[in-house]
């Protein structure tokens, strides 16, 4: 038998790593093995975005307070350092944390779905430096 393609899931790859599969079960692309297996692993996988603990206002709100400026300037241009840092961290924690799109976020930061992406990296850095802010996000994530 020929060595395995491990780099994808899937119906195909999955019965043909284990031909004792059923070939009508349902399967995931993402995830190597059969449709009991892959919802196991998925469910196992989604807990932090299922239990959002604040929505994106109440995210705004805490982190425009963490670094003193108006939560009105979120919604706004704005090349200010703090009010970018302040940005960062929305976006980081709104995207990796609760799980909410960058197309949800981009509109209420003034500024494009890429640019939520890119501020989510400087995001985590800037989170992981500052222990009071991670405390603070802890209480609400």
């Amino acid at each position: 038998q020929a060595p395995a393609h491990l780099s994808c899931g899937g119906k195909r790859a999955s019965l043909g790593l284990d031909p004792d599969l059923d070939d009508k079960a349902l399967f995931d692309d993402r995830v190597l093995g059969g449709g009991d297996f892959a919802e196991r692993v998925l469910k196992l996988s989604a807990p932090a975005v299922a239990d959002k603990k604040c929505s994106l206002a109440e995210l705004i709100d805490l982190v425009t307070r963490h670094f003193g400026i108006d939560k009105a300037w979120v919604s706004q241009p704005n090349k200010n350092r703090i009010l970018s840092r302040a940005k960062a961290v929305i976006c980081y924690v709104a995207t990796r944390k609760l799980g909410v799109k960058g197309v949800e976020i981009a509109p209420a930061l003034a500024c494009t779905p890429a640019a939520v992406s890119h501020a989510a990296v400087r995001g985590e850095q800037l989170v992981q430096k500052e222990t009071d802010l991670r405390a603070r996000l802890d209480s609400i994530v």
